[in-house]
């Protein structure tokens, strides 16, 4: 699958050590390699009461749900002290900046994406998601003078928006579908290193956002995925999300793309790209 192979890449090759940059399910010879020991302990450090949540969306019970959930749990009990998270030392460079793959495809794929520390933005963690994804929004949206150059130009026939988060950095870029991948790629530096947005086209994107908020309350799977990424990105469900949209600053976004600095991320190798092609 080469849009599974390029999202997988897309992490491995920005990642030295962080465990961010391993496939969840593991490689064959890992699977194969695990013991029924290694089973009890894992389940043991992690499976536990101390380390679970249960979200309930719809038109229920509040009260008789809690009753229900504790009558079911109450003979589970935490087995051992609470295991201690563990962090890593992530250097900031990208791990691999260019590489090629050969696949049994037709068309050719492209991730292009920029390594950016946390500390860096001097934001929280949820402050500096939502300006981030402001500002894909802006360069990339439906609504963007850049996309539809490109599309012009026929520099891509598909492209998306990728905001990755680990413990000490975000992967934020993009990936394409393109003929023009050479093009493509000097293009989109380019862009970057001149990000500018208008303070009307903030303004309209924020109203945007806060129509799709109001829309997605009445939808219960989305509010049941908005408050199970919220739990394990930020420990906690940001229940007051319009309020936050409306206090967006022009003049803050302004300043989070200066410091980003996508010239200076560039130099100090801290893009990376990837490109899946055809074999023939």
């Amino acid at each position: 699958n080469p849009n599974r192979v390029l999202y997988d890449k897309t992490r491995e090759n920005a990642f030295f050590i962080d465990p961010y940059k391993y496939k969840v399910i593991g490689s064959e010879e890992e699977i194969k390699s695990i013991t029924k020991k290694d089973l009890e302990i894992c389940y043991d450090a992690f499976y536990r009461p101390d380390n679970m949540f249960i979200i309930a969306v719809g038109n229920i019970d509040k009260d008789k749900t809690i009753e229900v959930v504790k009558e079911e749990l109450k003979n589970i009990k935490n087995k051992k002290e609470k295991v201690e998270n563990i962090y890593y030392d992530e250097p900031d460079e990208v791990n691999i900046s260019y590489e090629e793959i050969k696949l049994e495809t037709s068309t050719t794929r492209l991730s292009f994406g920029y390594k950016i520390n946390k500390k860096s933005l001097k934001l929280d963690e949820y402050k500096s998601q939502i300006y981030l994804g402001m500002l894909l929004t802006l360069a990339f949206g439906s609504t963007s003078l850049y996309r539809e150059k490109c599309e012009q130009e026929n520099l891509f026939t598909e492209l998306s928006t990728n905001l990755l988060s680990s413990h000490s950095h975000f992967l934020l870029g993009v990936t394409a579908i393109t003929s023009q991948k050479e093009k493509l790629v000097e293009s989109l530096k380019k862009y970057f290193n001149n990000l500018k947005f208008s303070k009307e086209d903030f303004e309209r994107i924020k109203k945007v956002w806060i129509a799709n908020e109001i829309k997605s309350i009445d939808n219960i799977s989305a509010t049941s995925n908005d408050i199970l990424t919220d739990i394990i990105d930020l420990g906690e469900y940001k229940n007051e999300k319009i309020k936050d949209i409306e206090s967006l600053d022009y003049e803050e976004l302004t300043s989070l793309t200066k410091r980003i600095n996508f010239k200076k991320l560039e130099k100090e190798n801290k893009l990376s790209i990837i490109v899946i092609s055809p074999k023939n």
